[in-house]
């Protein structure tokens, strides 16, 4: 193989497979076992270091250059990963070896894995490139890890998967060929028979974990199929120039261009020209004829960002251009035909704005015949973390470019993360990431740091109008329980699942939001099995 044939190759954390072996604690090391299915990590005898996957494989398998390895902090603690690096240093030198520091609770919590899975993807991804060829071990560790491996390779993260035995004292590496496609042959004809909400538009960088964003994009993509306009609503901040874009490179017009103007960012004359064109001498400084945007936009897609800024006078022309399909330069009489499709969106109410007379009652009509809502983020708490963890990949990725080590966001700094409402939505949830890592000291976000960034979480919100004041037979205690109370039933009549609810309450654990949920009698309906 080439040089620039790199190994994706994780062990992730072998805790449960030493349970199986006897050891009192899945979550401590193996200290000198010789077993045959793991490499020992002997600190006090090093001689006695025993084979495992990844040695096995690495004897057998074709040269590879790097060697990615996933560990927990108790192995880096008990010196396991010295000993590790210093065997892999003197077997293979001419491999690099990194390793990755994955923190989650159990080895066994597959929302856990997955996410610290696939980060670490994304990261060899961002560091490495695109053009690398990547391949994964799956031998080592647990089932859930085996599953979620598959489901990286064949998907988001596309890999070759090997498997390594020994037999004999003589080790064996195969490729491990896993013979379907989860895209073409479960997931496409879903989406045909409209069964599956498609979660990922091609060209989208949209993050989409929540119910409430999936069916965003589910509405977008059925969007790009026609060429209806689109009305995009939502506060500020929540992505509504991405929905533009996903629908545009979706849709038929994805090899027209895509135009995007803030039509609150000029003043009205300058507006005018902007969108519309002008001819040479049509007003004051005039010098040079211009084409305007709807022009310039012929044959792709025009977004008109905060359309309910747009200056009255100017609304009866862009409604004139809706209808009629044909522009009127600034300066002249003679209209010029455009065949553009049109996004509009905005963060004010236009329905409001129709009853006070701010905006024509006949454009907004026009507007809105797709409409598409994206909530705020904080209606959809589920897509927090993967958010945070997108923009912490970016920080990482122009981190390295400096050679500085990569942050980590602790999981106590991600509760918190969770609780807080975000107001500016997830522009100011990429900006707080960016400000923390220019903040932190080491290589951890921890929770200290987030407390001191963000304001007290506001309960009142959650709370509504529990009467708090003291009566007769009523104390504190019977005051606390019922703001507890009320606050596991909305964070559970929000989310809808428990593990959600337990993440933005601080919790730890779904056992811990059922057993608070038991304590008080909460009754929660029961989902359907999926």
């Amino acid at each position: 193989m080439s040089d620039n044939f790199w190994l994706l190759c994780y062990i992730a954390l072998v805790r449960v497979l030493l349970t199986w072996l006897g050891a009192q604690d899945p979550w401590r090391p193996n200290e000198g076992r010789r077993t045959g299915r793991l490499e020992s990590f002997a600190i006090e005898k090093p001689a006695d270091f025993v084979d495992g996957p990844i040695f096995t494989f690495l004897k057998a398998a074709p040269a590879f250059d790097r060697l990615v390895l996933l560990f927990n902090p108790p192995f880096q603690e008990n010196g396991a990963v010295a000993a590790f690096a210093e065997e892999m240093r003197r077997r293979f030198p001419q491999i690099e070896l990194c390793p990755q520091l994955l923190e989650i609770p159990h080895p066994r919590d597959y929302e856990a894995l997955y996410r610290g899975m696939r980060t670490t993807c994304e990261q060899a991804r961002a560091t490495i490139g695109t053009e690398a060829e990547f391949h994964i071990l799956l031998s080592p560790g647990t089932p859930q890890m085996h599953a979620t491996w598959v489901l990286l390779a064949k998907t988001v993260f596309p890999a070759q998967t090997w498997q390594s035995s020994a037999h004999d004292n003589e080790s064996a590496a195969e490729h491990a060929y896993i013979p379907f496609d989860i895209d073409a042959e479960l997931l496409e004809p879903a989406r045909r028979e409209g069964s599956l909400q498609p979660r990922l538009l091609v060209g989208s960088n949209i993050i989409a974990e929540s119910h409430a964003m999936r069916r965003v994009l589910e509405l977008a993509w059925k969007a790009a199929q026609g060429s209806a306009t689109v009305l995009l609503l939502g506060e500020s901040g929540v992505g509504k120039e991405l929905v533009a874009q996903a629908i545009h490179r979706n849709s038929r017009r994805k090899s027209g261009h895509f135009i995007a103007f803030n039509c609150g960012a000029l003043p009205e004359s300058l507006v005018e020209s902007e969108l519309f064109g002008h001819v040479r001498g049509a007003f004051t400084g005039a010098t040079l004829a211009r084409d305007g945007l709807f022009r310039a936009a012929q044959g792709g897609t025009l977004f008109l960002d905060e359309i309910g800024d747009l200056p009255a006078p100017l609304q009866m022309k862009l409604l004139r251009v809706v209808q009629e399909g044909k522009v009127r330069p600034v300066g002249t009489e003679h209209e010029i035909p455009v065949n553009v499709r049109l996004i509009a969106a905005t963060h004010r109410d236009l329905e409001k704005g129709v009853a006070n007379g701010d905006f024509r009652q006949d454009l907004y009509y026009r507007l809105n015949v797709f409409p598409i809502h994206i909530p705020p983020l904080r209606e959809r708490r589920e897509d927090i973390i993967p958010l945070a963890d997108h923009f912490l990949l970016r920080v990482n990725a122009r981190r390295s470019e400096d050679g500085l080590p990569p942050l980590r966001l602790l999981p106590s700094a991600r509760r918190r993360l969770c609780a807080h409402p975000w107001p500016g939505n997830s522009r100011e949830l990429e900006n707080f990431i960016e400000r923390l890592s220019l903040l932190a000291n080491g290589e951890k976000i921890d929770l200290r740091l987030v407390e001191e960034e963000l304001p007290p979480v506001q309960l009142e919100e959650a709370i509504g109008r529990i009467d708090v004041t003291p009566r007769s037979g009523r104390g504190l205690n019977e005051i606390l329980c019922e703001v507890e109370r009320r606050l596991l039933e909305d964070a559970w009549s929000r989310h809808g699942t428990q593990r959600a609810a337990a993440m933005e309450l601080g919790l730890g654990s779904q056992q811990a939001f059922q057993k608070k949920c038991r304590l008080y009698g909460i009754e929660m309906p029961k989902r359907g099995a999926v």
